[in-house]
């Protein structure tokens, strides 16, 4: 009952008998909104009994129990049509801001998707930078070829792509290889989640395949990176030298976790 709050835990009291049954409750908004919903607010509780109900109508407009046999069958393509339920009411329901038939939540939180790539040459050990600019982000400044998640492809269909559009060359699935993933601070905008990749073998020769956003292509030294790396980049390749998994960079403190 703790998604519901205080406010109907207190407006809802059961006498507790003996059958599993599923709980149902369509509660009156009261500053408890969904965000894409400006009338009333689904719980669902799982209940390991029958129940007296006594709801407070001023907190709850419709209770009822069913049956986990009968709501088995009942796949929750959208709360109106609940067994045992009134239709729920449409008149103020906004359209402006669709969500997934049946899924009911509060305002989540959201992280961008970063996607990099340590391109390492096996003579010489040392790794591909790019040095940015006309993006409004570190330009003028080195960084590994990389960049968001698309909406329908795979960290690694990702990843692929981003190293293909900015270095030119082909890297196979199987090249891959897990480095990293870090959990950064956003820096007045949203959190960001990145996967660092290594890749040692590749086809074509790298070249800067999109001027306007990179002035030129570094071969480093990755124990050494160049002073002007960005610092998150630069952190995740660290990391992930040294086996670390998993980390956070920008919070306080930093973790890094080992596998």
């Amino acid at each position: 009952m703790s998604a519901a709050g205080p406010a109907l835990k207190d407006a809802l009291r059961t006498t507790i008998g003996r059958r599993p049954l599923l709980l149902l409750i369509e509660s009156q908004t009261n500053g408890l909104r969904d965000s894409h919903t400006d009338v009333t607010l689904w719980f669902v509780l799982i209940g390991d009994s029958t129940a007296t109900l006594k709801p407070d109508p001023a907190e709850i407009h419709a209770v009822r129990w069913v049956r986990l046999d009968a709501a088995a069958t009942w796949a929750p393509q959208s709360p109106d049509t609940a067994p045992g339920l009134p239709a729920r009411r449409q008149a103020h329901r906004r359209v402006d801001a669709p969500r997934p038939a049946g899924v009911l939540m509060t305002d989540r939180h959201l992280s961008i998707v970063d996607l990099h790539l340590v391109v390492q040459r096996a003579d010489s050990g040392r790794i591909l930078l790019l040095r940015r600019a006309n993006t409004g982000y570190g330009d003028g400044r080195l960084h590994l070829p990389s960049g968001h998640l698309e909406e329908g492809e795979s960290i690694t269909e990702g990843v692929i792509r981003e190293a293909r559009e900015e270095t030119g060359i082909d890297v196979a699935p199987g090249d891959l290889r897990f480095l990293h993933v870090m959990h950064r601070a956003g820096e007045g905008g949203p959190d960001r989640i990145g996967f660092f990749f290594a890749a040692a073998a590749w086809t074509g020769e790298p070249y800067n395949a999109e001027p306007h956003k990179c002035s030129e292509l570094v071969w480093a030294e990755p124990h050494d990176l160049p002073a002007d790396t960005i610092a998150y980049p630069a952190a995740g390749i660290q990391r992930g030298r040294r086996g670390v998994a998993c980390s956070t960079f920008g919070f306080s403190p930093d973790i890094d976790v080992v596998a």
